[in-house]
Order: C-alpha cells, then sequence, then structure tokens
C-alpha cells in the first residue's frame, strides 16, 4: 500500500487521497488502518497514462470530482453497487474506457462526467437513475446508441452534445 496515500474523514473512515504507483492494473485497497475506504478524493487518479483498469471495493460510495479524469489508457472500470456518488468531471477524458455501467444506487449522472470518453461504445444506465446533467456523455463519439432510464426526470443541456456516432435513443 505505499503507493496509496490515504487521509481519515470526519466520520472516521478512510479515503484515498492519490495513488503515487505504476501499475495498470488498480485494484483500491477495502480498508485503510483498519478502516473502510469509503471513499476517493477529487483528482485521487488525474492524469495518470499508465492505468489501464481499476476495480473499486465495495466499500467505496463516493468518487470525488476529477477523481479519473484524463486517464487517457484506462480501458475498464467497475464499480460497485455501494457508490451513491460520482463526482463532476469524475471519468473526463478517458479516452480509451470502452463500456460503463452505472450501479443502481447512483441517482444522477454530473455534469461533463464521462465528457470526452471517446472509445466509449456501451453505456448501461439504471432505471433509478433521475438526473443526466450537462455535458455528461459529450463527445463520446463511439456511443451508438442509449437507453434513458424509465425514473429520468431531467436530462442536462448538451447531455450527448458532439456525440457523433449516437443513431438511436430509447
Amino acid at each position: 500500500m505505499a503507493d496509496y496515500l490515504f487521509s481519515i474523514r470526519r466520520d472516521g473512515n478512510a479515503q484515498l487521497d492519490s495513488y503515487e504507483g505504476k501499475d495498470s492494473h488498480i485494484v483500491i485497497p477495502e480498508q485503510f488502518d483498519g478502516k473502510p475506504v469509503t471513499a476517493i478524493a477529487d483528482n485521487a487518479f488525474s492524469w495518470l497514462s499508465s492505468i489501464q483498469s481499476v476495480v473499486i471495493p465495495e466499500t467505496v460510495t463516493i468518487l470525488g470530482e476529477a477523481a479519473f479524469s484524463w486517464c487517457e489508457s484506462l480501458i475498464s472500470v467497475s464499480i460497485p453497487q455501494t457508490v451513491k456518488v460520482i463526482g463532476e468531471w469524475c471519468f473526463i477524458g478517458c479516452s480509451s474506457l470502452k463500456s460503463i455501467s452505472i450501479p443502481s444506487s447512483v441517482k444522477k449522472i454530473n455534469y461533463s462526467t464521462f465528457q470526452s470518453c471517446t472509445s466509449l461504445s456501451t453505456v448501461s444506465l439504471p432505471d433509478s437513475l433521475q438526473l443526466i446533467g450537462p455535458e455528461a456523455f459529450a463527445e463520446c463519439r463511439s456511443l451508438r446508441y442509449i437507453t434513458l432510464p424509465k425514473n429520468l426526470s431531467e436530462l442536462g443541456e448538451n447531455a450527448f452534445a458532439s456525440c457523433d456516432g449516437l443513431t438511436s435513443v430509447n
């Protein structure tokens, strides 16, 4: 765990603040110092070009703003059902990310969360999702189709702007 930097949150749980390693396949630890890791901090993995895959443990409930932004080699990420919040810009610029499955615990996709994920071709959205923020999937040029959730009550401006390959919205 020498490659990870953690802090203890006010609630007594651990937060992963940053990663300083060179591994391409990351399995985020479930615990730090005997405390569950419940949050990935803002910008924790930003601009780490070596990362190709990330497995997030079931202890995590929050993915911070820009947590994985501009990880241009990131191909896959496993988001567990325990995650409730995916911050703004969380995966912006992850141009190698091919697919994403949003867990049913997430009620909204924030502003520019997946913007410029140009290889993103498969998106699975739960029916429990209520809001897709502005530019959430903008510039996802490989996205061909999307099925909007049954309970979606708000679709942000330009949520799918410049998705040149998008041919079907259900």
